[in-house]
């Protein structure tokens, strides 16, 4: 069960990132 909540964080986290790069390349 850890395991699986990890990697559903890991996802949400890698999901935050590319959003936040793409809201950065929008604002620039």
């Amino acid at each position: 069960v850890i395991g699986a909540a990890r990697r559903e964080l890991l996802c949400l986290g890698h999901l935050g990132f590319w959003f936040l790069r793409y809201a950065q390349g929008r604002l620039v």
